[in-house]
């Protein structure tokens, strides 16, 4: 009896000898909580400083060579029938070969004569009958040969629009265009998409659009407006430049960018993030 109460003693003793120092020791945890606490805030202010600084200057050396990369970007082009077929051929003729590869090519299902053309174009430019008049200011290294595709390489898609067809029946065959070439953007993973006017790149640009939002592709867009187009822009080009889908917007004429100085970058700021550009500006320095 006399050993158990001098053991409850001996631990009340401690006890109280416990809290004491509890009370009294530096390293009391309220004490090491008001200590570490500015020093977490600071460090955590630091981290965000040195990430947000990181990622800035990512950003800002990507958009330095978005269009210019040590490794060749994967190109995406749309084939538009007709004109717009030849003057894309002469478009994709002037880029730099090391550059822009693989190249990739979407036509319009009921378009039986743009990969015929290609393939003419690719027979007599081998030929050296017709080359495109920017290549013949470049070395043969550097100016972009075409190669004939294969059958991997080119994709089809209905027609979003044919020419002559009413406005309110091209909803309903745009959006089938657009469901049936989802694919192609999951298959090539384009690091660039130019097209260059007709409703058929459309959906192309939709989707490239959607890739770059979720991380799948670069996805950078070129629309290249139509040679006639002197004074006002496509219904294609105005309908993207609202969307702010386009990265780099180029025309032919100085009359057609006087006009675009005029109508777009008066207006709000969304048509601001279009950077429009004249083609022969654009192609000395790709």
């Amino acid at each position: 009896m006399f050993d158990m109460m001098q053991q409850q003693q001996k631990l009340i003793i401690l006890s109280c000898i416990m809290i004491k120092m509890k009370d009294s020791s530096p390293y009391h945890y309220s004490y090491i909580s008001s200590t570490l606490s500015p020093m977490i805030l600071i460090i955590t202010i630091i981290t965000a400083f040195i990430i947000i600084s990181l990622r800035k200057r990512r950003w800002a050396s990507t958009t330095r060579t978005s269009f210019r990369k040590i490794r060749p970007s994967r190109t995406l082009a749309v084939l538009g029938s007709g004109g717009h077929t030849t003057e894309m051929i002469r478009l994709l003729s002037s880029l730099n070969k090391h550059h822009f590869k693989p190249l990739y090519y979407v036509v319009a299902s009921t378009d039986t004569t743009s990969i015929s053309r290609l393939n003419n174009y690719i027979k007599c430019q081998n030929n050296n009958s017709e080359v495109s008049t920017t290549c013949r200011t470049k070395s043969k290294e550097q100016c972009y040969y075409l190669i004939r595709p294969t059958d991997n390489e080119i994709f089809t898609i209905p027609r979003a629009r044919e020419v002559g067809q009413s406005y309110f029946t091209s909803i309903f065959t745009t959006l089938q265009s657009i469901i049936s070439s989802a694919h192609i953007i999951f298959k090539t993973k384009p690091d660039l998409l130019i097209i260059n006017g007709p409703g058929t790149c459309l959906p192309i640009a939709f989707w490239t659009f959607i890739g770059r939002i979720i991380g799948l592709c670069q996805g950078k867009i070129i629309f290249c407006e139509s040679f006639c187009r002197v004074n006002t822009l496509s219904l294609t080009g105005k309908i993207l430049v609202k969307l702010n889908t386009v990265d780099l917007f180029l025309v032919h004429w100085q009359e057609l960018m006087d006009s675009i100085d005029e109508t777009y970058d008066t207006g709000t700021t969304s048509t601001k993030k279009t950077k429009f550009i004249l083609i022969d500006s654009f192609l000395k320095h790709i």
